[in-house]
């Protein structure tokens, strides 16, 4: 689908916690109230080098360069010094997530369509092999009232840095059909 051809358009914030194989599920955190415009966002290809050939948009401030503008983190999680090793964004990105067990950190909504279905990122686990990476989506449903919490990907990842594989962000293919739909 063409970027410039009118589609369902979702507001969404991703949600990534760090789940230790020992640790309990933490919650999500809130969704803020509006998402960038989706007439704004730059689409690039940063995976091509690893074979990927979709386009996708950095989520704000998701290169973790300087402050996480309207993001919510909780149990330590936290920006730190190291990037990751392919410098995919920028070659002077010197930042990343530190995710700690039970850690939670969600973006600023951002804006979601079906032409573009799936996200991506790089990890690398430090600690504890039996560690997890939860990825959720949170959907706002203004009609009807509510927030919708999707899970997106559980990752593994291993001590070097490594992009994740494609994960579907299904909400976006079921929203047109939930009662009150999502977004404008």
């Amino acid at each position: 689908m063409s970027r410039s051809r009118r589609h369902q358009l979702l507001t969404a914030a991703l949600t990534v916690m760090a789940v230790c194989a020992t640790a309990g599920s933490a919650s999500a955190a809130s969704l803020a109230s509006a998402a960038d415009s989706c007439s704004t966002q730059v689409y690039t290809q940063p995976f091509l080098r690893y074979g990927d050939p979709l386009t996708y948009v950095l989520v704000p401030s998701g290169a973790v360069e300087g402050a996480l503008s309207g993001w919510t983190t909780s149990g330590g999680a936290a920006a730190v010094a190291g990037n990751e090793s392919a410098y995919v964004h920028a070659t002077s990105d010197r930042s990343s997530l530190q995710l700690p067990a039970g850690s939670t950190v969600t973006t600023r909504p951002i804006c979601v369509g079906l032409g573009h279905p799936t996200l991506r990122i790089f990890a690398r686990n430090t600690g504890s092999p039996l560690s997890l990476l939860k990825v959720e989506a949170i959907f706002d449903a203004p009609l009807a009232g509510s927030r919708v919490i999707v899970p997106i990907g559980l990752l593994a990842g291993d001590s070097t840095w490594q992009p994740t594989l494609p994960m579907l962000i299904d909400g976006n293919l079921v929203a047109p059909t939930m009662p009150g739909g999502f977004g404008a």
